[in-house]
């Protein structure tokens, strides 16, 4: 039973690694899409 512990000790630590990236994978998509519409607003304004 104890390495079957060790075990789900090892899982629950990986994925929290794994969280912690995916969360910072969202957040770099989220600024390079906010980033991308502002310089799409930019390019439209300068195209009236």
């Amino acid at each position: 039973m104890g390495s079957l512990g060790g075990l789900q000790t090892a899982i629950q630590n990986e994925w929290k690694n794994q969280e912690k990236d995916f969360q910072q994978f969202g957040k770099d998509v989220c600024s390079r899409v906010v980033t991308l519409e502002d310089n799409r607003k930019a390019l439209v304004g300068s195209l009236k």
